[in-house]
């Protein structure tokens, strides 16, 4: 059993992740947070890695998972510079943690998840929205789910736990990679 810590930009986005976790690794984990109440650039700051460095030293994880959004899409002209800002908070932090960080960075955001397996989000909220196209080029996810249902970002975990990760595997490169890492780092112990 590992002891696996969580950072997000918001408190619901620890919890989805969460709970996507659980239901992957069939052995139990101890999942927990870390800065919880901290929102999204609020982790960038100076302050924030030192209160990371504390509450580390305190709960002592064996893997601290880093939740970002990137807030853009491949095709934006910017994209390259907003995802090495968010590889530069990475490397700050994991330093922090003493190197046991593993990074999720959701492209544009943690809703880009949703739409990978929409069918369970239509389930969920009674709809029939369409999304064929690839979750990782769609530009505002949550706002693309709002237009089109009641979501709202406090219901992500409630959601995730609808989600299924098969399909999440199959539909979103970025996922796959994430829990291919991950599950390497729970088996190796780094």
């Amino acid at each position: 059993m590992k002891k696996i810590a969580l950072v997000g930009e918001a408190p619901h986005d620890v919890n989805a992740i969460q709970v996507l976790l659980e239901k992957y690794f069939e052995e139990v984990h101890e999942y927990f947070p870390l800065i919880r109440n901290v929102r999204g650039s609020e982790l960038d700051n100076r302050m924030t890695l030192r209160r990371l460095r504390q509450e580390y030293e305190d709960k002592n994880p064996d893997i601290v998972i880093f939740i970002r959004d990137v807030d853009g899409v491949e095709t934006e002209m910017n994209f390259a510079q907003k995802k090495k800002i968010r590889q530069d908070y990475f490397t700050k932090s994991k330093a922090v943690v003493d190197k046991k960080g593993l990074f999720l960075l959701n492209i544009y955001a943690l809703e880009a998840l949703i739409l990978a397996d929409i069918g369970s989000f239509n389930r969920f909220y009674g709809k029939e929205i369409v999304f064929e196209g690839n979750p990782m080029r769609q530009p505002q996810p949550e706002k693309f789910l709002k237009k089109q249902s009641d979501y709202k970002e406090s219901d992500a975990p409630r959601v995730f736990a609808q989600l299924s990760v098969n399909t999440l595997i199959s539909n979103c490169l970025y996922f796959k990679e994430f829990l291919e890492k991950l599950a390497k780092m729970i088996q190796n112990g780094k």
